[in-house]
């Protein structure tokens, strides 16, 4: 599951639904089951994941925010800023200046 999600987390078509289908098992049980191994949600994983790479390129890179948000697999730009700067803090333009190419 960690290896799909870190092979796919830049589509922004990513579902649940769509990971289970193509994992081979149903929605409720791989939601289930992965709550019970991992202590969160297929969701909240995907989401650090996302967030981490979103770091890892404000920091590194030039990319405009909607690059980023495209990048690390959101569509709408509105909704990677706000949930950016909920679970990190800061805005992604604050972090980007805050850690502008640090490697």
């Amino acid at each position: 599951m960690e290896n799909y999600l870190q092979s796919h987390y830049q589509d922004c078509t990513l579902t649940v639904q769509g990971i289970a289908g193509d994992l081979g098992f149903t929605n409720t049980y791989l939601c289930a089951a992965y709550k019970k191994s991992c202590g969160k949600t297929v969701n909240q994983r995907l989401t650090e994941i996302r967030l981490l790479h979103a770091r890892e390129l404000l920091a590194s890179t030039g990319y405009r925010l909607y690059e980023v948000a495209n990048a690390v697999g959101y569509g709408d730009g509105r909704y990677f800023v706000k949930l950016f700067t909920r679970e990190v803090g800061l805005s992604p333009r604050e972090y980007q200046k805050r850690h502008a190419y640090e490697e």
